[in-house]
């Protein structure tokens, strides 16, 4: 928490007393360590903002090389450029025959202008923003970027989720179609305003952002499907732990889950924290939510200090820090006695029990930050989560085989679409009733 206080202070421009580069030690005492962490935070924001802009009206050619996913747009991408001289730019630009990668070397012709500042009081300032991730200039290409070598070693990523892209449209109605891309790959270029604004009303907004609960589903779901199976299997259960096993298979493939569905804050969280518990796993170690929450958040404000100021961000952690701790403690308050194991009732309705207490904890633990980045609460949000996160999961989990399938072959996601249409279809009914 002194970290995140001390990081939003130096993007906000606060000036950096010399006076706090003593609290530097104060780290050595775990009772003071806020207050140290504070002063590093506010140090490393403070010097890692951008400089002044400088805009530059006539196109000119601009060499350099991919450092973010590509986020598509109506009729363009939007990307982070890193030009030769180490400037990073937000870059606008028609899209290329092929999909652009992170690592990508390219080339456009663009023009330079500083991003806008906040149209009205309190509301988006893009300029800040920016400027908090060391972005001074906007780059706007008339072309689209041109490679200058070899495709980067993520291109594959980017092609599959093309494929998968085409696939879903050829294969569903535009609105259901929408929605699985968008669960199964983060890619939203197909959401229309009314389906965006429906699950923002709702509440189910989590649902339809890839986020932690998606890699969970998909992580997690593929290591006790690998466990069941090398448990069955006697010579190899006899020779090594399956547990362990499983955990050394699905550990590469969270980063690449993690890259191959935008690589946004919730996700990159949750894969920190999937992957060092994976690696525990390994090496017989477990570690506290609290540890793994607190791991995530260093490491990610670490890599982008502006990131503080994302509403992604803030509202991922929050949500993991009011589940991790308030839901135990909700159910054990509730006069509701946990059902002994094997019964139907441990079956059935503890899973909603549970469900409703981690969506309570979750909700109050996400709400001021609703507040204050949207101005609105959604009143049926508790409601529509305890219907709409299990729908969700199970849509997770199909998108993402027909993801994996497209990836292959596109004609092999047929049948994987053709299942996620009934559950695209139930959850867009209920986001649009709640």
């Amino acid at each position: 928490m002194g970290l995140l206080v001390g990081i939003a202070l130096g993007l906000q421009g606060v000036p950096f007393p010399t006076a706090a580069l003593a609290t530097l030690p104060l780290a050595l005492s775990p009772p003071l360590a806020p207050a140290a962490f504070a002063g590093a935070g506010w140090l490393l924001a403070a010097t890692g903002r951008a400089p002044a802009p400088e805009p530059r009206d006539v196109p000119a050619p601009l060499e350099g090389r991919v450092a973010s996913v590509a986020e598509p747009l109506d009729d363009r991408i939007r990307f982070r450029l890193r030009t030769a001289d180490g400037r990073l730019l937000d870059a606008f630009a028609p899209p290329p025959p092929w999909p652009l990668a992170p690592g990508d070397d390219v080339r456009l012709d663009a023009v330079l202008r500083a991003p806008p500042g906040p149209r009205n009081p309190g509301g988006r300032d893009p300029a800040g923003r920016l400027a908090a991730a060391g972005i001074a200039l906007q780059a706007f290409a008339a072309g689209p970027a041109i490679r200058t070598s070899p495709p980067s070693p993520l291109a594959p990523l980017a092609a599959a989720r093309a494929r998968f892209a085409e696939a879903a449209d050829r294969a569903l109605p535009p609105r259901e179609a929408a929605v699985v891309r968008a669960i199964g790959t983060g890619d939203r270029a197909g959401l229309d305003r009314p389906t965006t604004t429906s699950f923002a009303r709702s509440g189910l907004a989590h649902v339809l952002a890839v986020s932690g609960l998606h890699l969970v589903v998909v992580a997690f779901g593929l290591e006790r499907v690998l466990r069941w199976i090398l448990l069955r299997v006697e010579p190899l259960a006899a020779r090594a732990d399956p547990r362990r096993v499983a955990a050394a298979l699905v550990l590469p493939a969270v980063p690449l889950y993690a890259v191959a569905t935008g690589a946004g804050a919730p996700v990159l969280r949750s894969a920190i924290g999937a992957a060092a518990a994976f690696g525990g796993v390994l090496l017989q170690r477990e570690a506290g939510a609290a540890n793994l929450l607190a791991l995530a958040l260093l490491v990610l404000l670490s890599a982008d200090p502006g990131s503080a100021l994302e509403p992604s961000l803030q509202l991922s952690f929050a949500a993991v820090a009011g589940l991790a701790l308030w839901s135990g403690p909700l159910r054990r308050a509730l006069p509701l006695a946990r059902a002994p194991r094997g019964t139907w009732r441990a079956r059935l309705l503890e899973p909603i029990v549970s469900g409703a207490c981690a969506s309570v904890a979750a909700s109050v633990a996400t709400a001021p930050v609703l507040a204050f980045h949207f101005r609105q609460l959604p009143l049926l949000g508790l409601l529509a989560n305890v219907a709409g996160v299990p729908v969700g999961s199970a849509l997770t989990a199909v998108a993402a085989l027909a993801a994996a399938a497209a990836a292959a072959s596109p004609p092999l996601a047929g049948p994987f679409l053709l299942a996620s249409r009934p559950l695209a279809a139930a959850l867009l009914a209920l986001s649009d009733a709640a």
